[in-house]
């Protein structure tokens, strides 16, 4: 017998497990909501209308939204077997079903609507005061969760802005570090490039100074040679001249006459010997001095000095360039005076002259001027002195 209705019931007339384990939890979910609608007990007001009404609203609700739609749906092969809608052509099925779906809502409105108006005022009323609350409740818990969402997006966003600070904080650092490094290198760079030019440059002025020297000797020892060549043609001067006098001793019966021209001529020999002797001394002497005298501070601070109408060349440049022979030496005079003085051959009225020419160091010794100047031991005025210094720096280099 149990059996039986047992077969009758949706969920079980198949006889499958894993329907019967799926109808006994919709079955249990239906009973637990059943009893759930029918246990009311109302707080809002003392009267049990509002109770009855609220227990007939829910048996209502449990019969429209539960019994029946799942009858209907359990018992779905049934309902297509029957014969004057199993007869009709599928799209008007379809519109039957829709019409009937709509009439069924209907119906659930029309009576949960006149249900609901046999509450009474004050039951509604603090309904209406609860719904109300409730919605301020959700409205207030949503603002809540919305400012709880505001705040953590604020601190993610904090988050990620002192990660990118930092981020940009360390690329900047980097930058830095880089940066440095490159001065750095450079700075070294330079530095090395600094001292290659130095030791260069050192190199280039031992080497200046070692051709300065060189030349030096080389002048020297070619003076030399001038002074010995002088000297033997003094010697050769003088045998002449003693053969001469011993040819005269010989003919001492020549006329007084004769005697008296050669007498003339010897005294001019010797004139001209004992004039080219000396000039070989005073250009040996002249060279030694100025040997001696190259890194003498006053005569290095008028070789390098220069004239302020010619700014491009300095002294000892011009000088070198113009005049043969170029000396330099420096004496302190009687006056106290520091003297640099310069010695060289130029020709003066087509006459190779030795020019010697004076400068005097001021008393700080930062500056110095012009003093004498004479060609052959011969004094010359200053319009002399001024055309000889114009010709001096305007002569091509060579």
């Amino acid at each position: 017998m149990f059996n039986k209705i047992i077969r009758h019931i949706p969920g079980f007339r198949t006889n499958k497990l894993w329907k019967k384990i799926t109808a006994i939890i919709i079955y249990l979910f239906m009973f637990l909501f059943v009893v759930g609608g029918l246990s009311v007990h109302n707080d809002y007001t003392s009267s049990g209308h509002d109770d009855s009404i609220k227990l007939s609203e829910n048996i209502v609700y449990i019969l429209f939204l539960i019994i029946i739609p799942y009858s209907i749906f359990a018992s779905w092969r049934s309902v297509k077997k029957i014969k004057p809608l199993n007869h009709l052509k599928l799209l008007v099925r379809i519109g039957a079903s829709l019409l009937g779906l709509l009439v069924y809502f209907i119906v659930f409105g029309i009576i949960t609507s006149a249900i609901h108006k046999q509450y009474t005022p004050e039951y509604l009323a603090i309904s209406q005061k609860i719904y109300e609350e409730n919605q301020k409740k959700q409205a207030a818990d949503k603002a809540q969760m919305d400012a709880v969402k505001l705040a953590k997006k604020l601190e993610e966003e904090k988050k990620k802005q002192e990660e990118a600070a930092t981020a940009a904080a360390k690329e900047e650092d980097k930058k830095a570090a880089e940066k440095q490094a490159k001065e750095a290198e450079l700075a070294k760079q330079q530095e090395l490039k600094a001292k290659q030019e130095e030791e260069k440059k050192a190199k280039e002025e031992n080497q200046q100074q070692v051709a300065a020297a060189k030349k030096a000797e080389e002048e020297k020892k070619q003076q030399e040679a001038t002074a010995k060549k002088a000297e033997e043609e003094k010697q050769q001067q003088e045998k002449k001249a003693l053969a001469v006098s011993e040819e005269n001793a010989k003919n001492k019966d020549n006329s007084k006459e004769s005697g008296g021209a050669l007498s003339r001529i010897l005294s001019l020999g010797e004139k001209v010997d004992k004039r080219t002797v000396d000039k070989a001394k005073s250009e040996v002497r002249d060279q030694i001095r100025n040997v001696t005298d190259r890194n003498n501070k006053y005569v290095l601070g008028v070789k390098n000095g220069k004239n302020s109408s010619y700014p491009d060349v300095t002294y000892e440049q011009a000088f070198q360039n113009f005049f043969g022979s170029p000396t330099w030496k420096y004496f302190r005079s009687t006056t106290g005076a520091n003297v640099v003085e310069f010695s060289g051959y130029c020709t003066y009225a087509d006459v190779e002259v030795k020019a010697v020419l004076q400068f005097i160091i001021s008393d700080d010794e930062q500056t110095f001027q012009i003093g004498a100047l004479s060609f052959n031991e011969v004094p010359q005025n200053e319009l002399i002195k001024g055309l000889l210094l114009k010709k001096v720096f305007e002569s091509p280099m060579r």
